[in-house]
C-alpha cells in the first residue's frame, strides 16, 4: 500500500490533498491501482473518487491515467466489492 495521504495538483493546477481509499494490483494488467479522494462531494452529495495506476521507482511514486475500458470495469467491480464489505461491517 502506498501512503495514506498525498498532495498533487488538481485539474485546475491547485495543490490539493488527497486521501487513499484503496490500493490493489491486477495480474491481468500487471499494474498497481489506487482509488483516492479529495473529500469533496458531487451534486448528489456523494464523495468524489478518482482512480489511477501508480508506479513506485526509487521511493518516488507517480500516477498515470486509466487507459482502457476493461481497466475501468475492473475498478468498478473492485470498488463495489469494497463498499459492500464496508456496509456489511456496519
Amino acid at each position: 500500500m502506498i501512503n495514506d495521504k498525498f498532495t498533487m495538483p488538481n485539474e485546475a493546477g491547485k495543490l490539493t490533498d488527497y486521501d487513499v481509499i484503496l490500493t490493489f494490483d491486477l495480474e491481468e494488467t500487471n499494474k498497481s491501482y489506487v482509488i483516492y479522494t479529495d473529500n469533496t462531494k458531487n451534486e448528489k452529495g456523494m464523495l468524489k473518487l478518482y482512480a489511477s495506476t501508480y508506479l513506485i521507482k526509487n521511493n518516488v511514486w507517480t500516477l498515470e491515467a486509466i487507459k482502457t475500458k476493461q481497466e475501468l470495469q475492473i475498478i468498478k467491480i473492485v470498488m463495489d466489492a469494497y463498499y459492500r464489505g464496508l456496509k456489511s461491517n456496519n
